[in-house]
């Protein structure tokens, strides 16, 4: 389905967005053509208020502040007020669940709750939740940093179908929720590790259902003919000096964004290790890494309008 020819209903499949997964093609392009509605009204300074000062829950196992300070820009940016708990509150660590605290939260009057729980927890909220979810999973797998960058590559692209999209470095922490969400939209994968930080196999015949997904150790044949390219090197303490020297020729130059289609683009969701891309290439014209960390905004506009409402 070619995102340009489809008509958006105003709705979605689902009430929680668990992981990407939980959407379908038809919902991921409801979510992109709303942001981009948003957007565009945003810029011409137009006040969108889907939320008559009402009330949404943060609740994040973890401090990620650009996840946190983008919900909570865009809440108040909608008209809303943002509550934020922590799972390390002691009422937790006395015993209070999910369930239990949605449900206060529900009495209290909250609309929706975005949370980050593991695969467990998100299968039983689905069930049982009686709000309104957002799950944001992990860095690797957060839905609505996927829909940002499809977002993203829609704008510059003019369309999501028919693009090749290149990952160099690491692929070992690979989901292929995260990249079934690029081949569901029409995108072909191309992907280049060495041998040692290669994507398990289980995860490319998962993801592949949807559409192509051509592995190598070869940066030079990942890269040609790719529209898009980025990179994950995720030096974890679980790497070792070997794994880490292997990631050198997996940087991304100037040069490598020769050997890929005219105007190909650079795209990372950040943070990012300094070393894995050129300064002229995080920094230059081709890149697209502070469209897509400022498309986030708007897809979480967009996401709590259709599920929070």
């Amino acid at each position: 389905m070619n995102i340009n020819q489809y008509n958006p209903k105003g709705k979605l499949s689902v009430k929680h967005l668990l992981n990407i997964n939980s959407f379908e093609e038809a919902d991921i392009y409801e979510v992109l053509h709303l942001a981009r509605k948003i957007k565009t009204l945003t810029k011409v300074k137009e006040k969108i208020s889907s939320f008559n000062d009402e009330t949404i829950a943060i609740m994040l196992s973890s401090t990620n502040s650009r996840v946190r300070i983008s919900f909570e820009l865009a809440v108040k940016q909608l008209g809303g007020n943002t509550l934020y708990l922590s799972p390390d509150d002691i009422d937790f660590r006395s015993g209070l669940t999910y369930v239990d605290a949605i449900n206060v939260l529900k009495r209290f009057g909250v609309k929706g709750l975005v949370v980050r729980v593991d695969n467990n927890i998100a299968k039983e909220l689905d069930t049982s939740s009686p709000l309104p979810l957002i799950n944001l999973v992990d860095t690797t797998n957060n839905p609505c940093q996927l829909l940002a960058n499809l977002l993203t590559v829609w704008e510059k692209k003019g369309t999501i179908q028919g693009n090749t999209l290149c990952y160099l470095g690491n692929s070992t922490e690979f989901q292929a929720d995260t990249l079934k969400a690029y081949t569901k939209c029409g995108m072909s994968i191309n992907i280049a590790s060495p041998e040692n930080l290669m994507i398990k196999q289980e995860q490319i015949n998962e993801a592949s259902q949807y559409g192509d997904i051509f592995v190598t150790t070869d940066v030079n044949k990942a890269v040609m003919g790719a529209d898009l390219i980025s990179s994950r090197f995720a030096v974890s303490n679980r790497l070792s000096e070997q794994d880490v020297n292997s990631l050198k020729d997996y940087i991304v130059t100037s040069d490598v964004l020769k050997n890929a289609k005219p105007n190909a683009y650079f795209m990372h969701i950040l943070p990012l290790n300094h070393n894995e891309v050129s300064n002229d290439v995080l920094y230059g014209e081709n890149s697209m890494v502070f469209d897509q960390a400022e498309n986030l905004l708007y897809v979480e506009k967009a996401l709590m309008t259709l599920l929070f409402k």
